[in-house]
This record gives structure tokens, sequence and C-alpha cells, in this order.
């Protein structure tokens, strides 16, 4: 085998490691780490759909935190499995009011909070999340006398 030929098969040679390590190599990088719930729900207030708001879910554990919107009362969410504490925001439009001081100015809506301190703020709800976790409901009621 001449210099040559020499020179040719070594060029195929690594060409062919090349291809193979530019096809292995980013595959090594890709775990897909630890599974998550996906998971959907309903959050009523007094037997009533919350109209819009917030769900977050804060770990209890090392885990990160998640969370979703809240319209007509209906959520979706995927979180890894474990032990969360839950906050709940919502609100209603009570009203609009002009964005600026001017005759064609845009109307925002304004909204009342509806969601007693009890389920945000202050919140001690505790939900365990599975990986098979499938349907997470919230059944929120108003303290007597609000």
């Amino acid at each position: 085998m001449n210099s040559d030929c020499r020179r040719c098969a070594f060029a195929r040679l690594f060409l062919l490691a090349l291809a193979a390590a530019v096809l292995v190599v980013p595959g090594l990088g890709c775990r897909r780490g630890p599974a998550k719930a996906v998971f959907a729900g309903r959050v009523t207030l007094n037997d009533e759909p919350v109209p819009q708001g917030a769900i977050s879910f804060y770990p209890l554990d090392r885990l990160p935190s998640a969370g979703a919107v809240i319209k007509d009362g209906g959520y979706q969410m995927t979180a890894f499995p474990g032990s969360y504490r839950v906050e709940i925001t919502g609100s209603k439009v009570v009203g609009q009011k002009k964005r600026y001081d001017t005759a064609d100015s845009p109307m925002d809506d304004v909204l009342e909070s509806v969601v007693p301190a009890e389920y945000n703020s202050a919140s001690k709800l505790v939900q365990e999340v599975k990986l098979d976790t499938k349907t997470l409901d919230f059944k929120l009621v108003t303290p007597a006398g609000e």
C-alpha cells in the first residue's frame, strides 16, 4: 500500500469517526430528567367557578415551583411529584375605568379579589402530587361573616 492510499484510508477512517461522534455525542447530554405529572383541575369558591386568577404550587422539598392561570374555574399544569404548599388567587370584574384621562382612552377592567387570604397569602393548603395525578380540584369556602 503506497503512502497516498494510506492517507486516503486514514482520511476515510477519520471522517467516519468524526461522523459517528457528531451523531453520538449530542445524545449523551440529552437526559430527560425526572418525569412530571400533567394534570388539570377546577377551582371553585362557594361552589361557583373562580372567574380568573392563578394557582401556584410551592415545594416543601427541593423541587421547582409550578403554577398556572385559572380561567372560568379551570387550570392545567405540570409539576414534579412531591409535596407542595398551594396558593390560589382569584378575581372578578366589577366595572371598567379609563386607562387615560382622554376622550378616546381605552377602557380597563376593574377587578375585585374574591379568594380569601387563607387560600393565598396565608395559605396552609398542602397538596401531594404523584406521577399518576390527572385531576386536582380545589373547593374553597368563604369563612362565615365574609
